[in-house]
């Protein structure tokens, strides 16, 4: 046998369900993969006739029954069947797999078998299962079953035939309600989910394959292929629009792709300033001092890109002194209280900070080394940042203050699903 069959049971308004968990192959990533894509569902009409053996549709041989079995046809008729094919479709939509209810015959494929009951191939309290599938291994022709008898209702057995098939694909068990990968509901209508999950059933785990979450959509689409690729989302979360920054910044994007992403690269008023080729695609720009526009630019598998850009106030050094409106802190002239959210500027959440964070009212940065600040200004006991001397005040502030690359404070963004199952020889259960 290719593997083992692993079964875990689930219970749905009263209604008896259950799949099989198959490890998936993390490191997938073969959008031009030999493996068929195609997904052909069977209603057995007739009854579908199995031979235990290793997985082979082209000739109904199975991991899954212990005998030779009959697998009742799909109950429901043919209004039923042509809304369930339609959901599976709209399923697996964005993804470069066929879905057929017409036999392929010899050609490479997979198969869902729906119909009958879970007893009707020697399985236990189950709504559908899957072959055992070793991490890192994907192979054609793989048997699936949906025992279609246990419910009437095209959503669920939508849910669960999404997840049977997927399972053969490399894909775990997790943990959203709207993914179905997941035992969790409602909604029993469930599409695949562009972030990531923790792996489990009930309570997060390691996923089987390693790591600790799964994203469904992006694992999809780097290994069947999009059906319509599409550019990624873009934002830029620091430097916040209008920041003034140190000569050498880092830019932190958000990303959002359903393909891989393959690059990142940053632009300085249209001139190359370097880039990323690995997660978390932060690029670290180096610029003359002044006012600029940054540009990030990232680029996905499906040679798709997409842009987001900010403007900057890059900082000069203290080494020639510091011209009116900024004094010296961090080893940078940082705009003082003159300037819209600059050292000592009054701040809300309307009115945010250039520089550092919004501290009791104003726009405080950390003290230099010692706890020393600019004339004018002192560092706090209680926070350790520069802020405006009160009136009368004293504090540990000191005229001047040079020291050490400071931080500019930039704010960063960078019911029960299974019943109690009996075990069997050569199977795994959850």
């Amino acid at each position: 046998m290719r593997g083992a069959i692993v079964v875990a049971g689930l219970a749905v308004a009263g209604i008896a369900h259950a799949e099989a968990r198959a490890p998936r192959p993390r490191d997938a990533t073969r959008a031009d993969a030999s493996f068929a894509h195609v997904i052909y569902m069977n209603r057995c009409a007739g009854g579908c006739a199995i031979t235990p053996g290793d997985d082979d549709a082209r000739i109904d041989h199975s991991t899954v029954p212990t005998q030779t079995s009959i697998l009742p046809a799909y109950p429901w008729g043919d209004l039923s069947w042509n809304q369930l094919v339609a959901c599976v479709r709209d399923t697996y939509a964005p993804f470069a797999i066929e879905i057929t209810d017409v036999d392929p015959g010899t050609a490479p494929h997979f198969e869902l078998m729906v119909g009958g009951n879970d007893t009707d191939v020697q399985i236990d309290g189950a709504l559908g299962v899957a072959p055992f599938i070793p991490c890192g291994g994907i192979f054609d022709n793989v048997i699936t079953f949906v025992f279609a008898a246990e419910t009437s209702d095209v959503d669920v057995l939508c849910w669960a035939a999404a997840q049977e098939t997927s399972h053969v694909l490399g894909l775990d068990h997790e943990l959203d309600a709207d993914d179905p990968m997941t035992y969790l509901y409602p909604p029993y209508s469930k599409r695949f989910q562009n972030h990531d999950a923790a792996c489990g059933e009930d309570l997060p785990r390691e996923c089987a394959c390693g790591g600790e979450t799964q994203n469904t959509v992006h694992y999809l689409a780097s290994l069947l292929g999009e059906t319509t690729p599409s550019p990624p989302e873009v934002s830029i979360t620091s430097p916040k629009n209008g920041a003034w920054v140190k000569a050498t910044f880092a830019v932190i994007p958000e990303v959002v792709s359903i393909s891989d992403v393959k690059s990142a690269t940053a632009a300085v008023d249209g001139a190359p300033a370097g880039g990323a080729s690995a997660a978390p695609w932060t690029v670290d720009v180096t610029s003359p001092p002044g006012p600029h526009v940054v540009t990030l630019t990232i680029a996905n598998a499906a040679t798709k890109t997409a842009s987001a850009e900010v403007s900057v106030h890059v900082m000069s050094t203290c080494a020639a002194g510091c011209a009116a409106g900024s004094v010296c802190l961090g080893g940078a002239c940082v705009p003082d209280a003159s300037v819209v959210g600059g050292l000592g500027a009054a701040c809300t959440g309307a009115t945010p900070c250039a520089v550092g964070s919004c501290v009791g009212g104003v726009c405080a940065e950390a003290c230099d080394p010692g706890g020393v600040c600019p004339a004018g200004y002192e560092c706090t006991a209680a926070d350790q940042v520069c802020a405006p001397v009160k009136a009368g005040g004293g504090g540990c502030s000191a005229g001047g203050g040079g020291g050490m690359d400071g931080v500019i404070g930039i704010a960063i963004g960078v019911g029960g699903f299974r019943r109690r199952r009996r075990r069997r020889q050569g199977q795994r259960r959850r």
